[in-house]
């Protein structure tokens, strides 16, 4: 399946908040990466996200279906903090979705898949 999916990612690399790489140091970003790990209802690891169930494979990557999801994941106040941190919100089309949860879904890491990418300005996500 294609579409579009809308993330969070460091601008440097792509990687995910949520990922092994740190940039910065934050309070929120050891917080949003202890209750990544351990709440399993609002901000679920994708093996505790029900529809996905497994653990996140090497050449995937977590998204939302759509700002409103995205939204619903991260306070305004997360997302303003993330970006001083050089993360920012972007949208992704013509993805291959691998697995949908209830919160978030898993797409594919490959970008010659990613045909178009466009950061969100904030004002817009919000």
């Amino acid at each position: 399946m294609t579409d579009t999916i809308f993330r969070v990612e460091h601008k440097t690399d792509g990687g995910g908040c949520y990922g092994s790489t740190r940039y910065g140091e934050s309070d929120l970003l050891d917080a949003m990466q202890d209750e990544h790990n351990s709440d399993l209802h609002d901000h679920p690891c994708p093996q505790n996200d029900r529809g996905i169930l497994r653990p996140i494979n090497n050449n995937e990557f977590c998204g939302f279906e759509s700002m409103e999801s995205l939204n619903q994941w991260f306070m305004e106040e997360e997302i303003t903090e993330l970006q001083q941190c050089g993360y920012e919100v972007i949208e992704l089309n013509d993805v291959e979705i691998t697995a949908v949860g209830e919160k978030q879904v898993l797409v594919i890491k490959n970008a010659e898949k990613i045909l178009k990418k466009e950061k969100i300005l904030l004002d817009i996500a919000f």
